[in-house]
């Protein structure tokens, strides 16, 4: 996946591919997470008493993703892989 970036505090545009950002290792470990928590939330929707709830009210989970620290790790425009992460979309043979 190819994501693009504008903004208009830098004037700028980048782009990178999300495998230049999130490495397998980390991404596998997202996946396990959530795995385990959708098993923790199947039990909780099999609990007799949501299940019997009548007015249908249940819980559903949702993956969400956040960046947090400095701006030397989440600023994709001033992130020292920058030209790098660009060139590997440039590059690519379509």
């Amino acid at each position: 996946m190819i994501y693009i970036f504008s903004s208009k505090k830098y004037d700028a545009t980048t782009i990178y591919y999300a495998d230049d950002v999130i490495s397998d290792e980390m991404r596998e470990v997202y996946y396990d997470l959530i795995d385990e928590l959708a098993k923790v939330v199947k039990e909780f929707q099999n609990n007799p008493v949501v299940k019997a709830c009548p007015r249908g009210f249940n819980f559903y989970m949702r993956a969400m993703y956040t960046q947090a620290g400095k701006w030397t790790s989440t600023n994709y425009f001033k992130h020292e892989d920058r030209e790098r992460c660009e060139q590997n979309v440039l590059n690519t043979e379509w």
